[in-house]
């Protein structure tokens, strides 16, 4: 398993991976569109997790100055309740850890 942050390479991957795990998103939030987005805002804290070069799980983490926040918290149906998304974060720490904020 490897955590890694997002590349541009990874989009095709997340974007199939987002579209298994959120089947019924509008079209307002497509894996497109906030990828896009998130890439313009705190990119470094966008992560993925491959599993043999494949892309299982991802990360999205957001950071205000005051609190950190997870969202887009995505894994693969078929890796799920193995124990493998305790570790997704980097050092296995929050984004809040990650940035040395204070947590809430």
């Amino acid at each position: 398993m490897n955590i890694r942050p997002y590349q541009e390479s990874d989009a095709e991957s997340v974007s199939t991976l987002w579209d298994e795990v959120f089947p019924n998103n509008p079209s307002h939030s497509s894996p497109k569109l906030i990828i896009s987005q998130k890439l313009a805002v705190q990119p470094e804290l966008f992560f993925v997790t491959q599993i043999s070069s494949v892309i299982v799980g991802t990360i999205m983490a957001e950071y205000d100055g005051h609190r950190g926040w997870l969202y887009t918290v995505a894994f693969s149906p078929q890796y799920q309740r193995q124990g493998i998304d305790r570790d997704r974060m980097p050092q296995n720490q929050s984004p809040s850890s990650y940035l040395q904020c204070r947590s809430s």
